[in-house]
């Protein structure tokens, strides 16, 4: 990682379309104005900042290394994303203000998707050597990193509940990928409830005690929102075939995810009372 420039670029918000362009990731900024991502844009995988309206487009990292798994720290100042180089992956984080990047991992095996903790003083991601999946955990700063699921099965996806005491993540250990839900130090792993289809991707709404996950069946791909209440159900997407990765605005009022047409994916936002859906990347 010697040499490597991290910049934030303004980029113009007309882009010439490129059908092998595809958008992943997006996490809400704490404020609700912006949206982070990773885009293979100019080649490889790199993270973006695009404003809510769709706008602005800020270039966050440019280099010739894979980055991507972006997650925006609880106060707005700091972005985290993993970027891999020589097989393996790290966490770095970006500081918005100052552009400075600061490298938080130096351990083995490739690393996914992040989140930080409400409180910012913990980071869950996925783990894994030899190709399985876990969740694993460190402080803040990138030290004391344990793993928490230890499972012959894949698990990823981590999401956490907002009072900080629980971890909700995807886990096959029971057949189809499922929602569970497990103690910050990992005991207590149990599935929320038992479908036939595979769940994945849950994450928590923020006023509400509710999360929004991705349902897997065989022709289709939608996004429902699972009350933990009651453990009813609601649908948000019907036959889209292809969405992925939901997530609420800070105010509960919008769902940001990915959308794949034609083989092309990008991000789009979604009004939850309306439903109406509109295309927030045009790369």
């Amino acid at each position: 990682m010697k040499n490597i420039l991290f910049i934030i670029l303004l980029i113009p918000h007309v882009i010439l379309s490129q059908s092998n362009v595809n958008s992943y990731d997006p996490k809400w900024s704490p404020d609700g104005e912006s949206v982070v991502f990773y885009s293979n844009y100019d080649g490889d995988n790199e993270i973006y900042i695009i404003s809510r309206d769709g706008k602005d487009l800020n270039k966050v990292t440019d280099n010739e290394i894979n980055d991507s798994a972006p997650s925006w720290s609880p106060d707005g100042n700091k972005i985290l994303f993993k970027s891999k180089s020589n097989g393996s992956s790290q966490f770095y984080e970006y500081y918005l203000e100052t552009s400075q990047v600061k490298k938080l991992t130096s351990s083995e095996g490739n690393k996914g998707s992040s989140a930080y903790s409400p409180s910012g003083k913990l980071i869950a991601f996925e783990c894994g050597i030899n190709g399985n999946k876990d969740i694993c955990i460190m402080n803040a700063d990138g030290s004391n990193i344990r793993n928490l699921t230890n499972n012959i099965a894949n698990d990823f996806r981590p999401s956490w509940s907002k009072d900080g005491e629980n971890i909700y993540f995807n886990s096959k250990r029971l057949g189809n990928y499922q929602l569970f839900k497990m103690k910050k130090d990992g005991s207590d792993a149990t599935r929320i409830f038992k479908s036939s289809t595979h769940q994945v991707a849950p994450s928590m709404m923020n006023n509400e005690n509710k999360l929004v996950y991705t349902n897997h069946t065989d022709d289709y791909q939608d996004f429902y929102i699972l009350n933990l209440d009651n453990l009813k159900v609601e649908q948000m997407t019907n036959g889209f075939k292809d969405v992925m990765l939901p997530s609420f605005s800070p105010n509960d009022k919008e769902i940001v995810f990915v959308m794949t047409k034609e083989g092309k994916s990008e991000i789009y936002i979604m009004e939850y009372k309306t439903k109406e859906v509109r295309k927030l990347t045009k790369l």
